[in-house]
């Protein structure tokens, strides 16, 4: 009986103290900032996630375009061409950052993982700009033409 007394009670003191490592390393996950990669990426896939709208106005200004008279409607022509114009170079920008873009190693210095990494959310933050910049004046471009 005083055996089993003894396992028991080893066994609530192993318990309690993963019990009390593991709300531990909760606190600390709950209250870490989120890493400079995890920024980068968060740009990047909410910049990645208007790809599609940016397919769809493209599109939509395009069929416009082609319903319109040439010759009596080439300020009209212009304006949407250079709307199509922004959205295929915000998209070109989007695929130029993702191939070049290199998350740093382990073996990368702290230092130059920081710069690098901050460069490239300045980078990632200019191109997610020019998506909203072209999506915006596209859709303005739009507005009560359809």
């Amino acid at each position: 009986m005083k055996k089993q007394l003894i396992n028991h009670t080893n066994l609530l003191f192993i318990l309690s103290i993963f019990i009390g490592i593991s709300c531990t390393k909760t606190e600390n996950q709950e209250t870490k900032s989120p890493s400079l990669v995890d920024q980068v990426m968060e740009v990047h896939d909410d910049a990645m996630a208007k790809m599609e709208a940016m397919h769809a106005l493209e599109s939509d200004i395009k069929t416009y375009l082609s319903s319109l008279d040439s010759t009596s409607a080439q300020a009209e022509i212009e304006m949407g061409a250079e709307r199509v114009q922004a959205l295929a170079d915000a998209e070109e920008a989007m695929m130029n950052w993702m191939r070049n873009y290199e998350s740093p190693s382990e073996e990368t210095p702290e230092e130059e993982a920081k710069k690098y990494l901050t460069e490239q959310k300045n980078s990632i933050g200019e191109v997610a700009q020019q998506i909203d910049n072209s999506l915006e004046k596209g859709k303005a471009f739009l507005k009560g033409k359809n």
